[in-house]
Formats: structure tokens, C-alpha cells, sequence
């Protein structure tokens, strides 16, 4: 299993793959010890991309989902640049540098 520290609070633990398997699978584990996995990251034939599959019970703010997203963007761009016949599409995470789309999302209704 090989280790890739991404952040400052999770990282990602690529996992031996199955004979037969064609794409990566990572755990995402926290950096702080606690015996447990976040969830994991694998390809997803539907979308022809990887993607974050969390687990049960998990919660995440936004820097970590940021971290996930790039993580899997950038996996993606890895896996389609090896292989010649799959084409790479860019997604809303690569508009600007740190993946924020640059468009501003709608404001909440005033409440009361």
C-alpha cells in the first residue's frame, strides 16, 4: 500500500488492486489516528471518472471536500492520459486554481 499526504487533515492510502482490476482504489483516512476510514475513492464506470464513496456516519467541511475533489480530478486526468482512447474532459473544479467555481452561488432567502 503506498501513502499520499494531501492535506492538512486527511490522506489517501492507495490500496493493493484485485487481479483483473484495471483502476486504483484509495482509502481516505484522517491524518490523526483513529482507526477508521473516511470512505473511499474508486473509479465510477457511469460517470468514467473516480469518485468519492464516503462511509457511513461520515461528515466533512469544505476544505477536506476540496481536497477530495481535487484528488479525484487529478486521479482522473491520470488514469485518461495513460490510456489513448479515454478523453479528458475538464470539470467545474478546474475553473480556477483553487477549485472554487468562479460563478457565485445564489443567496439565501432573508429568514424571519
Amino acid at each position: 500500500m503506498n501513502t499520499k499526504n494531501e492535506g492538512p487533515f486527511i490522506h489517501f492510502q492507495k490500496l493493493n488492486k484485485p487481479l483483473g482490476r484495471k483502476t486504483e482504489i484509495w482509502n481516505v483516512d484522517p491524518l490523526q489516528a483513529g482507526g477508521f476510514t473516511l470512505g473511499q475513492v474508486k473509479w465510477f464506470g457511469a460517470w468514467r471518472r473516480y469518485a468519492f464513496f464516503p462511509n457511513a456516519g461520515t461528515v466533512f467541511e469544505e476544505t477536506c471536500l476540496r481536497q477530495i475533489a481535487n484528488f479525484c480530478q487529478h486521479e482522473t486526468y491520470v488514469y485518461k492520459e495513460s490510456r489513448p482512447n479515454l478523453r479528458v474532459v475538464p470539470s467545474i473544479v478546474d475553473s480556477n486554481q483553487q477549485g472554487i467555481p468562479d460563478e457565485t452561488p445564489p443567496s439565501l432567502p432573508p429568514t424571519g
